[in-house]
């Protein structure tokens, strides 16, 4: 879910099953296909930061979960100059609805009452770190961990940086 500077949401869905019994390629084909939907995404729209749902280690399919997460990570940051920070849900939804609700429904239902217009469960989640992000980046959101968001803008300093020339320092003669 991308939210653009206009307040629109813009939601896309990249799911792409792939067997169980699939071969390594395949499954490497399949990130490298979804995760360049995304970066496209996140291009055509212009996106400055980034939020990735942090996932959760007793998900099925955690694997090809982290997998694909950490791929869109790098292609962000390689493609996009970007460093995404991924953000818990109960972190998400204390910032939408002032509490952490586990109900999926009741953030879907803050959502639509925002204007927004997610199709199911998992595009309201996605919706839900857009609308995060774009609070924080628009100085309306209160969340703790501000201070790692911080960061993305400093890394981005120091890495992009033209390095300034320093003077090479002779090593001091040994004294016996």
């Amino acid at each position: 879910a991308v939210i653009d500077a206009d307040g629109k949401s813009h939601m896309a869905t990249f799911k792409e099953e792939i067997p169980a019994k699939a071969s390594d390629r395949d499954k490497i084909e399949r990130i490298i296909r979804i995760a360049s939907k995304v970066i496209e995404m996140l291009r055509k729209h212009d996106v400055k930061y980034i939020g990735i749902e942090n996932y959760a280690f007793t998900k099925h399919g955690l694997t090809r979960l982290a997998e694909l997460n950490g791929v869109i990570k790098v292609q962000a940051y390689l493609g996009l100059k970007t460093v995404p920070v991924s953000i818990s849900m109960p972190m998400i939804r204390k910032h939408l609805l002032g509490k952490y609700v586990k109900d999926k429904t009741v953030v879907k239902d803050h959502l639509i009452g925002l204007g927004h217009t997610p199709d199911g469960l998992d595009e309201s989640d996605a919706l839900a770190v857009a609308v995060l992000m774009n609070d924080w980046a628009n100085n309306r959101s209160k969340i703790v961990d501000v201070s790692r968001m911080e960061t993305m803008s400093w890394i981005d300093n120091q890495i992009y940086r033209t390095p300034k020339k320093q003077k090479k320092r002779l090593p001091k003669a040994a004294t016996p």
